[in-house]
């Protein structure tokens, strides 16, 4: 597993990035909330989740451990998958996840 990537950002897309380590460009896919604090040669740690499909090896980016940790809770869940726990980061910020889910109890 790629634990996280240390690199300059090279693109910003509208769900992924573009950061260069090494002289590789890993393509990150990222929730909204975090892409738009990054910037075009940037310098930035992103941590990550290697998602293996039958089809595909994809890797999610978080700017912080509690976003990856968030994450990492969400697609625990069954029937909630990589793409559909990013959703959930990009529609709200980890701090406020965790209070909705502690005020329902």
């Amino acid at each position: 597993m790629i634990g996280f990537v240390r690199g300059r950002v090279d693109y910003l897309g509208k769900d992924h990035c573009l950061i260069e380590a090494g002289g590789i460009g890993y393509r990150i896919f990222m929730a909204a909330g975090d892409l738009a604090q990054l910037h075009i040669e940037q310098e930035v740690k992103v941590f990550t989740y290697l998602a293996v499909r039958e089809d595909a090896l994809l890797l999610y980016g978080f700017l912080t451990r509690a976003s990856y940790n968030l994450f990492m809770q969400l697609i625990s869940v069954s029937g909630v998958g990589p793409k559909v726990a990013l959703g959930i980061l990009s529609g709200t910020k980890v701090d406020q996840f965790y209070l909705a889910v502690q005020s329902r109890i």
